[in-house]
């Protein structure tokens, strides 16, 4: 996981703040994925075997911008549900988070499909 002090307002705050480097950019943002698309597909494989003949069905949860490379491999290793929600279901300044009405829609949207 990222380290408490990344994920407070004020290092995010700090983070928009840094010097670009040579002929880039800063970033406002933190990166948003803890581990690499292959590493991701290593856990989902461990996991797979450990549910054994259990049937799986995994979810992509929503995102404001979905994380194609990582959707894909979880395409990979069964069926998934990737809803898609409006902007306006997530907080603000948050990406990935879903508002109460957010988090409604969710649950509504996985009833109709589970």
């Amino acid at each position: 996981p990222t380290p408490w002090l990344f994920r407070t307002h004020l290092a995010r705050l700090l983070q928009g703040t840094r010097v670009p480097a040579q002929g880039g950019q800063a970033s406002a943002t933190l990166p948003t994925h803890r581990v690499p698309p292959d590493a991701y597909a290593r856990n989902l494989d461990v996991l797979t075997e450990l549910a054994g003949d259990v049937e799986l069905v995994w979810l992509a949860f929503p995102e404001v911008e979905p994380s194609e490379a990582w959707r894909a491999e979880l395409a990979n290793h069964a069926p998934n549900l990737a809803p898609e929600l409006p902007r306006e279901d997530f907080f603000a300044d948050d990406p990935i988070h879903l508002t109460a009405a957010g988090n409604d829609k969710l649950a509504v949207w996985l009833a109709e499909r589970l």
